[in-house]
């Protein structure tokens, strides 16, 4: 299928049930009359629609080709060598490798002077492979494809970054589409067919399946059609969807508030839904989901157990990367910068503020947020459709503000939702527009952060290597030896900023230029995030008139 004939399925976004032709999309108020438009105006926005399928197209593919220069390189050696994996030992096995049954691959890579060199990739720099099995599969896919056409192809190269773009490239157009029939719910054919040329032209978007190459584009596929189809009364279809999208990233599960917000709502409903109707439509979504992620994930779990449950699920959300903030332009990221350049490590999410933990005062604030947006959308959009896209888009991007973990690419899954939201009201466009700043820095740090972010003079595994270093030479002294006091963590960190205390002053130095930036954008992120906010709610807000 062609990009543009793939695309032009927007251009279905008005099919619905013939109980919600009744009922008929949700007027925009402020936008465009609901009359059919002329044909020049017809066919003038035919034309911007296909210009608008190239030049997302000719994006992907310039970001593809600058990749190995100037994008994160990690994550795109990683996961083509766990899908190299995957091959040779088998998908099911993933989860019970060692690193030493991974395999040696060469790759590019540009050091601090600008210079390209080529180095052979250890198995153990890249760790064991912890997305879940459809993801795997992926790459499995992207691995199969890279052997068969250069079975000694070096990754981090303009072939590689082809290769992965274009393997993602539907993800993509599938993305569009979705957000397409998204904005067609609320706003009508015309509007769906202005969002999806909209999310196919954001650079966000692009940045993060072809120039990163990272899969949560991929995942978002799933999340917003999962929602489209609740949103069309299809609550066993939205949940297989679901169930699928678990199976690509843990990060599906933040749909689930969505999902019980739009079952209490009853979107395009005259009345308000009975307990029984609510609980039989979470019943109905949560056991279609469930149930295709346990079938789907049968394989891996009959050989191995619950290992890739635990390495996918438990291990991410609960104990890896525990910092303030991973590069995620948020509440954390300002208190880092406010705190850079301190000989500790400043990015310990464990550290306590009035006795509270940041971690905990992230999910606290995450909590008020979900709770305040439920109970302010239910209140102000009554039964709409729109209400549930107004919640899932603050939901989604207080996901991103509040908590502490956070990944800078996770601004990306409120993103689809204002997208629908602005192509149906125009007062959610410079919303939009802050979003494509935002997001487009979000993924290119790398370049113009310098490879200098905030607060990394004294960084967390400095600290921990040095613990687990003396707790060895501990280990081995002898009995007598030992009446010496035992390492400890807190002796540990005094020990590396010491050290690290030279360098505090070319550290400044190198901050100096980029500090200001991040500032900047560390902002706008916070000023769009409460003008989302204040557009829902606010007094000059207007409610859905279906």
């Amino acid at each position: 299928m062609s990009h543009v004939s793939a695309m032009s399925l927007a251009s279905n976004v008005g099919g619905a049930t013939p109980d919600q032709r009744a009922q008929g999309p949700e007027v925009p108020t402020g936008r465009r009359s609901a009359g059919k438009p002329d044909r020049p105006a017809s066919g003038r926005r035919r034309l911007l629609f296909v210009a608008a399928v190239v030049v997302g197209l000719l994006l992907r593919l310039t970001l593809a080709l600058i990749a190995p220069r100037y994008a994160f390189v990690g994550d795109h050696v990683a996961n083509l060598l766990w899908g190299m994996a995957a091959e040779d030992r088998g998908i099911v096995q993933v989860y019970n490798l060692k690193t030493a049954d991974l395999p040696v691959a060469t790759g590019t890579m540009v050091d601090a002077t600008g210079v390209q060199i080529t180095r052979t990739i250890p198995a153990g720099a890249i760790g064991l492979p912890n997305h879940p099995p459809l993801a795997i599969a992926l790459y499995e896919i992207q691995a199969k494809l890279l052997r068969a056409i250069l079975p000694s192809a070096t990754l981090n190269t303009a072939t590689t970054r082809l290769l992965v773009a274009g393997t993602q490239m539907p993800f993509d157009i599938a993305l569009a589409v979705a957000i397409g029939l998204l904005a067609a719910i609320v706003g009508g054919a015309p509007t769906g067919r202005d969002a999806a040329a909209l999310a196919w032209l954001f650079p966000p978007f692009a940045l993060n399946s072809s120039f990163w190459g990272q899969v949560d584009t991929v995942l978002l596929v799933p999340a917003v059609l999962a929602i489209v189809l609740i949103l069309r009364n299809r609550w066993v279809a939205g949940g297989v969807v679901w169930g699928l999208g678990l199976l690509f990233k843990p990060q599906a599960i933040l749909i689930a508030p969505v999902v019980v917000f739009a079952a209490f709502m009853s979107p395009g409903q005259r009345a308000r839904p009975a307990l029984r109707a609510v609980l039989s439509r979470l019943a109905s979504f949560g056991t279609a989901g469930i149930g295709v992620a346990f079938l789907v994930s049968l394989p891996w779990t009959v050989r191995g157990g619950a290992a890739w449950f635990e390495r996918c699920y438990v291990d991410n959300i609960t104990h890896a990367y525990p910092l303030t903030t991973l590069k995620a332009f948020n509440v954390w990221y300002l208190d880092a910068l406010r705190l850079d350049g301190a000989l500790r490590p400043v990015l310990d999410s464990h550290q306590r503020v009035l006795g509270v933990s940041k971690d905990a005062w992230g999910h606290g604030f995450l909590l008020v947020s979900l709770v305040g947006a439920a109970l302010l959308a239910w209140r102000r959009y009554a039964r709409s459709r729109e209400g549930v896209v107004v919640f899932a888009a603050l939901w989604l991007w207080s996901a991103f503000i509040w908590p502490t973990r956070v990944h800078e690419r996770y601004i990306l899954y409120a993103t689809p939702f204002v997208l629908a939201l602005a192509a149906c009201r125009r007062r959610w466009v410079p919303v939009a527009l802050a979003l494509v700043v935002v997001g487009s820095a979000e993924q290119t740090w790398l370049t113009w952060m310098r490879g200098v972010p905030a607060a990394s003079l004294v960084s967390e595994d400095a600290v921990a290597d040095r613990y687990f270093k003396d707790e060895a030479a501990y280990g081995q002294l002898g009995a007598n030896s030992q009446k010496a006091p035992r390492p400890t963590l807190q002796a540990a960190e005094s020990a590396v900023s010491r050290e690290a205390a030279p360098r505090r002053a070319q550290y400044v130095l190198q901050r100096r230029a980029v500090w200001p930036i991040e500032l900047t954008i560390t902002v706008l992120s916070l000023a769009a995030y409460v003008a989302a906010w204040w557009l829902a709610f606010g007094p000059r807000a207007m409610p859905s008139t279906a």
